[in-house]
């Protein structure tokens, strides 16, 4: 069976819907009409017998409308998610009956056509090649030239084909590991089905918050480009990883400070003591040390801002800085505190090597008393998180808290005239 057999037997079977046939073949057509098309053009030219033919201006003619393919390769995904659910979704009987066999192997049939489905984008590379070869012959020189370009117009929409392909391999790499997910909100499985998110990297890690007396738990993380998901593991076929939570890696910071060599440590806002991850070996924590890293570094370069410098610079500048009391549980302790970026950091000293933080800006609305001298950081709604709290900051005197109050402004209007963002968080 060829592609378009294919098609019509789905089609005749009920196993999709006109609707979903459009979605999935809709380029077909355009595709068949245009290598027929080709063809017959070859054949006038006389390309099968006549050793003179002009060839490359036949490809230079056929280049433009080459962009179909694009769109054929954009719904490679969904024609494989569909395909998934129909070999989820039905017997066997009604499969061998769609296709017309007595009986079906459903592994075989599912590779046959997906090697059918990849089959039309493989016909671009050969006609490069074929282009190629036909360069070890003779030319004259307005030959030549018109085989460079058509050579040049070929590679250029391959080009573009794999780039829309790796874009939509990507995304069904995304959609394996979403596909493996439990969570019950529905809400974060969509977060992470995002056109733009890549996956990275994955694997099992101890997670701990920085007080000694948490107890870690051992957590599978995937990394993305710009996200740490992390999940318990249970007992399950299809959906064995438990959606605990996710952090941005826009504000995630790693430290130097770190208790052992297969430790990662890094600052989060709501950890006010930090998250530890420890790998079962120094070989896997260095790798997961170098994706980290990358990703951090390039969502800081890359994450919000429309401005050339990039935002690590920014954070790595400390736009004011003294001591303040901070409000514990018990008592309030005298801590040194530095607004870096649109985030607030805090330590004992400025010699501390423990550093504590961040906490963003963005991510909590900033409340002013004047009359008790005291700033507090109350979190948005809409960061669901239970690790995050309120935070309160008391100054010696009005002088100083006007000072703070000035530079956190600052920091904010500045943030929202790099950003894309509308509005930020205001000070009252």
């Amino acid at each position: 069976l060829n592609l378009a057999q294919y098609q019509g037997k789905l089609l005749e079977s009920f196993l999709i819907t006109e609707d979903e046939d459009k979605l999935l073949f809709g380029s077909l057509p355009g595709l068949l009409e245009l290598h027929q098309k080709f063809l017959n053009d070859l054949y006038e030219k006389g390309c099968g017998l006549d050793p003179n033919c002009d060839i490359p201006s036949l490809f230079i003619l056929l280049c433009p409308s080459l962009k179909i393919y694009q769109h054929y390769v954009n719904n490679y995904h969904n024609f494989l998610e569909k395909l998934v659910h129909i070999m989820n979704n039905i017997d066997d009987k009604r499969l061998s009956k769609a296709m017309g066999v007595a009986v079906i192997d459903r592994y075989m049939f599912q590779q046959e056509v997906q090697d059918l489905l990849i089959r039309p984008v493989q016909r671009i590379p050969r006609y490069k090649l074929l282009l190629v070869e036909l360069t070890q012959c003779e030319h004259s020189p307005e030959e030549r030239d018109r085989l460079n370009q058509a050579i040049d117009l070929v590679s250029s929409v391959a080009g573009d084909i794999n780039e829309a392909k790796r874009i939509s391999e990507n995304i069904d790499r995304v959609y394996s590991v979403v596909n493996k997910l439990h969570s019950t909100s529905k809400k974060i499985l969509k977060t992470i089905l995002e056109p733009h998110r890549t996956w990275v990297h994955e694997g099992f890690l101890q997670m701990q918050q920085g007080d000694e007396d948490y107890i870690p738990q051992r957590l599978y993380f995937f990394l993305f480009n710009d996200l740490l998901l992390y999940c318990t593991v249970r007992d399950h076929e299809t959906r064995p990883y438990c959606v605990k939570n996710y952090l941005r890696l826009e504000h995630l910071f790693l430290t130097s400070d770190i208790p052992d060599s297969t430790s990662l440590r890094f600052m989060y806002p709501g950890f006010d003591e930090g998250i530890i991850l420890r790998a079962e070996s120094i070989e896997e924590r260095d790798e997961w040390n170098s994706h980290l890293s990358k990703q951090i570094v390039l969502q800081h370069k890359h994450g919000s801002t429309r401005e050339s410098r990039p935002t690590s610079d920014i954070l790595k500048t400390c736009r004011y800085s003294g001591y303040l009391r901070k409000k514990g549980l018990i008592r309030n302790s005298n801590q040194y505190v530095q607004l870096r970026g649109t985030s607030i950091y805090y330590q004992k000293t400025p010699e501390s090597k423990v550093i504590k933080g961040p906490i963003s800006l963005l991510e909590y609305n900033v409340e002013v008393d004047e009359k008790n001298s005291f700033l507090r950081f109350r979190r948005k709604q809409k960061y669901e998180s239970t690790n995050r709290k309120d935070h309160f900051f008391f100054s010696n005197n009005q002088d100083d808290l006007q000072k703070w109050i000035t530079h956190i402004q600052s920091a904010i209007d500045r943030f929202e005239k790099m950003s894309d963002l509308d509005s930020g968080p205001d000070l009252s």
